[in-house]
């Protein structure tokens, strides 16, 4: 008998579950993420390589460019040329349309946040948002690319580029992208209760 209310119990409210990250169930409904893979695709320095991290990256970096327009391919270039970096510092680009471009592995310990490389990984938005605000679809790409490739990092743990040390002076991700909005949007988005607008059912 008390197995049978238990089964019963069960068949209607559904057995418990260890983890209330909902973001699988959530990503089904919704038009795919458009992620082009640029792995060991892209030039690199004829003389620098970027080195391994000593561990797994704990924190995420989020930058945008200062630019108009912009794509893996250009960053890359300036950040060879006019940098002489081994290569592109941001592990993905997301364009203003919500495309996302992925350019390293994530145990690379690529240049982005300074002293804090080692930790965070980085991901840059097409934009000047200094001077406008970033397209609702953009933010919304950001906030499930950072579920889908980090959904066990905590949302104190996203910062904006002028939150790590020694970058308060930077204006990074711009006066117009609000961290402590997007962080609230994404804990919401892990609690399974933010409501896309920019992305559409299916």
């Amino acid at each position: 008998m008390f197995r049978w209310v238990i089964n019963l119990w069960q068949s209607i409210f559904g057995r418990a579950k260890k983890s209330n990250d909902l973001s699988p169930i959530i990503e089904k409904r919704l038009e795919p993420l458009i992620i082009t893979d640029l792995r060991g695709e892209l030039p690199t320095h004829p003389d620098k390589k970027y080195r391994i991290r000593n561990g797994p990256f704990t924190h995420i970096a989020i930058h945008h460019s200062l630019t108009d327009v912009g794509s893996a391919a250009s960053f890359n270039r300036y950040h060879i040329e006019n940098n002489d970096w081994p290569g592109i510092g941001y592990a993905y680009v997301i364009s203003k349309d919500g495309t996302i471009e992925w350019c390293w592995d994530h145990n690379i310990k690529t240049y982005h946040v300074g002293n804090s490389n080692g930790f965070a990984l980085g991901l840059v938005n097409v934009g000047d948002y200094n001077s406008t605000r970033p397209p609702l679809i953009q933010v919304e790409a950001c906030l499930r690319l950072i579920q889908k490739v980090a959904p066990d990092i905590p949302v104190d743990k996203v910062w904006g580029h002028q939150e790590y040390p020694n970058y308060e002076w930077k204006k990074c991700p711009g006066n117009n992208w609000n961290m402590e909005e997007f962080r609230n949007k994404l804990q919401l988005l892990k609690e399974g209760r933010y409501k896309f607008k920019a992305f559409r059912e299916v």
